[in-house]
């Protein structure tokens, strides 16, 4: 007879359900709402710059984009090529958001690279600036600030 005894529960159950159909609904949108309430609001939403590739046509980050990128993965990721000359001396990289570094330094001109004033600086307002390679080779660090590697000894020999 327990098949008569899970009918009659399911029956109960379907009963109780319209019964209180009215207080269920209500009471589900209290909460609701009173989640809504005290979840923290959503930030506004910033617009696009349309310099990362998926917001341009040609499918390529710009030139200015491409070098925020770099700069921050050469002081941020261990395991980016060039670390140990940047983040590794502990240079770091402050601006906060692309929007940030672009209005700081505005647009790339031709033929020029991202550069920092001083070498042992940061990457931070007031100490980065687009320069020409040449003008980049003046500005280095000095030999006895750059690490050594040590000489294989067959070399010396040879």
């Amino acid at each position: 007879m327990p098949y008569k005894d899970i009918e009659k529960q399911r029956a109960w159950k379907r009963a109780w359900k319209e019964r209180n159909r009215d207080k269920v609904l209500a009471e589900k949108k209290r909460y609701r709402e009173k989640k809504r309430a005290n979840s923290p609001t959503k930030p506004e939403k910033v617009p696009l710059h349309g310099h990362n590739k998926r917001h341009r046509p040609d499918g390529k980050d710009s030139p200015e984009y491409s070098s925020y990128i770099h700069a921050k993965m050469r002081c941020n990721n261990p395991k980016t090529d060039g670390y140990k000359n940047y983040g590794g001396r502990g240079i770091e990289f402050k601006f906060t958001s692309f929007l940030e570094f672009y209005e700081h330094i505005g647009p790339r001109p031709e033929g020029t690279s991202l550069d920092r004033k001083d070498n042992n600086g940061h990457y931070e307002p007031g100490n980065v600036k687009w320069s020409t390679q040449s003008n980049q080779l003046f500005n280095r660090r000095k030999k006895s600030e750059m690490p050594q590697t040590p000489t294989p000894l067959g070399t010396i020999l040879r």
